[in-house]
């Protein structure tokens, strides 16, 4: 079972998983975190994230299906393991003109048990941008409020399609741990409801 953790560059998914696992240890949750970032990287015989980006969409959208029958192998080997999978449901390329989506996979019904988009003001995703220093995130504002605004009108269409339950979560800085403590209430009631 897994939780697709969406949400566009900076916004805090990767910190904020981080948090969720070490909080899930505490409580003795069993997860995993996955991220298909290096799978895709291996499978494009790159090293970074910037260089994958560099790639046409159409070359990174060929090699997605097999990213995601690496994933789905690896979440099958561990049933008992809730997986924290840490995305985005829309991909633009390095000049911030074309974009990838996030397709519905045919074992999202079976094992998704809901969406959680993140989600913060364009200007605190801009800050961690700049502060973050990656060549491969745009630093401007509306090209940020665009990436936003097609991030969430995504994951609410998915989530509609797949008939699952999908929260918004703003993660504004200094809101981690309450956010992590958001979340793993949610993985308990919606992994209560996949029983």
């Amino acid at each position: 079972m897994f939780i697709y953790i969406g949400g566009i560059p900076s916004v805090g998914k990767s910190t904020l998983v981080q948090t969720i696992k070490i909080r899930a240890i505490q409580e003795k949750i069993n997860t995993e975190v996955m991220n298909g970032l290096p799978i895709l990287c291996s499978l494009a015989n790159v090293k970074t994230a910037e260089e994958l980006r560099r790639l046409p969409e159409e070359k990174r959208k060929v090699l997605r299906p097999r990213m995601y029958d690496i994933v789905y192998l690896l979440m099958k080997q561990k049933p008992e393991t809730i997986w924290l999978f840490d995305g985005h449901f829309c991909y633009f390329d390095w000049y911030g003109k074309r974009y990838g989506v996030r397709p519905i996979q045919s074992w999202d019904k079976e094992l998704m048990l809901g969406i959680i988009v993140l989600t913060a003001q364009p200007e605190t995703i801009l800050r961690r941008r700049i502060k973050d220093g990656r060549q491969d995130r745009k630093l401007d504002l509306d090209f940020i409020r665009k990436e936003l605004k097609k991030e969430t009108r995504i994951a609410q269409s998915q989530a509609k399609k797949l008939r699952k339950p999908i929260r918004f979560i703003v993660n504004e800085d200094g809101n981690a741990e309450l956010n992590a403590k958001e979340i793993l209430h949610l993985i308990k009631k919606w992994g209560r409801g996949s029983k």
